[in-house]
């Protein structure tokens, strides 16, 4: 009986110090966690004016900085929202957000911001993305309902081009944050001026290759392999013997969408 007794003792007491580690574990992520929280917060409040000002150089030099690289190291889940004056967890009004989103089979990982209108911590209403890229940006404009860009959208783009700088502007239409429809595309880049336009249906761009002639087929034969589709194709606006064209590699059926290719 003593031993008995003695033996529940022992498991009373290992049961408890088991569940005080436990307590002490919750107790350290959720203080790990508001700190995360924290630092994100504190990190988007400089982000929110410069989203507000449309200041993209200066966003550009925020969102690369290792400050940048800190919060998306540190988050927690795929999104961090702030809000001036905050009282609600899930803010509505206007916002800013940092979006991490991956790549498919757990390949790469990839970031942009929003600027625009929330409700209850979604996005909805009229908003712009930013996300940097080398030597440049690119930017979303339009509506969006239930967190996804619906309806007429504008794109544009900037960065460099076999080292030159260029500046690309895309008008279409989205569909539950996925190019559907007709699509134009002016870029001015190598000190001409291109116009672009292609058509996708639910975030797949068809393939135009075989409507072109033989000879432009011969001239594009190196990027038309296996896996790539040929969408959009152009020469300048003055006529000059130059082409600049538009193809995707695409392995994975990956969909145009709201973040260059979605990934699903």
């Amino acid at each position: 009986m003593e031993e008995t007794a003695g033996s529940e003792v022992m498991e009373a007491e290992t049961a408890s110090e088991t569940e005080q580690q436990e307590v002490t574990e919750e107790t350290e992520e959720t203080e790990e966690t508001e700190t995360d929280d924290a630092f994100g917060q504190e990190y988007l409040a400089k982000v929110y004016p410069l989203m507000e000002q449309k200041n993209y150089e200066g966003l550009k030099k925020l969102t690369t900085s290792a400050e940048a690289q800190e919060v998306l190291n540190g988050m927690k889940e795929d999104v961090v929202t702030y809000q001036p004056d905050r009282t609600e967890q899930d803010i509505s009004g206007t916002g800013v957000g940092l979006y991490r989103y991956h790549g498919k089979g757990g390949v790469g990982t990839a970031y942009y911001y929003y600027f625009g209108d929330y409700d209850d911590g979604i996005r909805h209403g009229n908003g712009f993305t930013f996300h940097p890229l080398d030597g440049g940006w690119e930017r979303y404009e339009g509506n969006w309902e239930s967190d996804v860009p619906q309806e007429t959208f504008t794109k544009k783009e900037t960065g460099l081009y076999n080292g030159e700088p260029y500046e690309a502007t895309t008008t279409g239409n989205m569909t539950d944050g996925l190019e559907n429809g007709d699509f134009k595309e002016t870029v001015n880049a190598l000190g001409l001026q291109f116009e672009m336009n292609w058509t996708s249906e639910n975030g797949v761009a068809l393939d135009i290759y075989d409507g072109f002639e033989d000879w432009v087929k011969q001239y594009l034969a190196e990027i038309h392999q296996p896996g790539y589709s040929l969408y959009a194709l152009s020469m300048p606006s003055d006529g000059q013997n130059v082409y600049l064209w538009w193809n995707i590699y695409d392995p994975f059926n990956e969909k145009l969408g709201i973040y260059k290719y979605t990934f699903e």
